[in-house]
């Protein structure tokens, strides 16, 4: 190495599995699963539900005491990397460090078995909350008591489970080829226009555009900058963290917890740009 450089990466593989792990769901949460399933298969959960058999047949009675979940498991891989290097400008010594971080989740996994012995198992890596890559980078550049520091925080690409993902259709509940798609419609597309029956009727014409509800982000990019001064007794640091005002991704509400179109809960900055300043004295 070069005189004065300075290296060290750390690499670890994790596979853990929490079996028998006691988990107590709301009812909510019971009827949410068995009543709005993305994969359109019975939930276990359904057994926990009692409802009318008469009229309407509304829930009358919804078990959410303790269980048993058979298994929780989560697996991926942690990779950190450190660099540092003086660099001598005229009679001043510059230390430059950079920090590297990064986390690829392989696999998030809950497994449910229920009393008649049906195994029902979800992984959630790379749907939202549960991004398959996350990330920081951290710069350093060092001169007598000044730091200057440059942040980028990252988090992969999300979307929500492939089972759940809407066809493309109109306003109308109609896709492609003129295929009616019950209980979907694309709120903004005009398709192949308003119809009665499956034969368009020339109300409101039709634009030949699908769409389907917004499920998926892309990769999230946020950075921050700050500048500190520390003489050992006093110091001072002033920064912005979100530096170029980035928005967070816009979502369907109606496919991914959000707020105005928001998605919230998952790592993104909401708040926009802002300042911060602190002021530190030791004795």
């Amino acid at each position: 190495w070069a005189s004065g450089f300075e290296f060290s990466f750390n690499f670890n593989y994790y596979d853990i599995k929490l079996k028998q792990s006691i988990i107590e769901p709301s009812a909510q949460f019971i009827i949410n699963d068995c009543y709005n399933r993305d994969d359109n298969t019975r939930s276990p959960f359904c057994d926990r539900i009692s409802a009318s058999t008469v009229e309407r047949r509304l829930v009358s009675d919804v078990f959410s005491g303790f269980l048993n979940l058979d298994q929780e498991s989560v697996r991926g891989i942690d990779l950190n990397a450190n660099f540092g290097y003086p660099v001598t400008i005229g009679d001043k010594e510059i230390d430059l460090s950079l920090n590297l971080t990064a986390n690829h989740l392989i696999e998030r996994s809950s497994t449910f078995t229920n009393d008649n012995g049906d195994i029902d198992t979800e992984d959630f890596a790379g749907e939202f909350g549960f991004p398959s890559w996350i990330g920081r980078a951290t710069f350093n550049i060092g001169v007598d008591d000044f730091t200057f520091t440059w942040q980028t925080r990252y988090i992969g690409s999300v979307a929500q489970d492939p089972e759940g993902v809407d066809p493309f259709s109109d306003a109308f509940s109609f896709g492609e080829n003129n295929t009616p798609t019950p209980g979907v419609f694309g709120d903004t597309c005009l398709g192949g226009g308003s119809r009665t029956g499956t034969a368009p009727n020339g109300v409101v014409p039709g634009d030949g555009i699908l769409c389907r509800d917004v499920g998926f982000t892309g990769e999230y990019f946020e950075h921050a900058a700050s500048v500190r001064w520390d003489n050992g007794d006093l110091r001072i640091i002033a920064g912005v963290t979100n530096l170029f005002d980035r928005n967070p991704p816009l979502v369907d509400g109606s496919e991914v917890l959000a707020i105005a179109n928001a998605a919230i809960g998952n790592g993104y900055n909401l708040d926009g740009r802002e300042f911060f300043a602190q002021l530190l004295y030791r004795f």
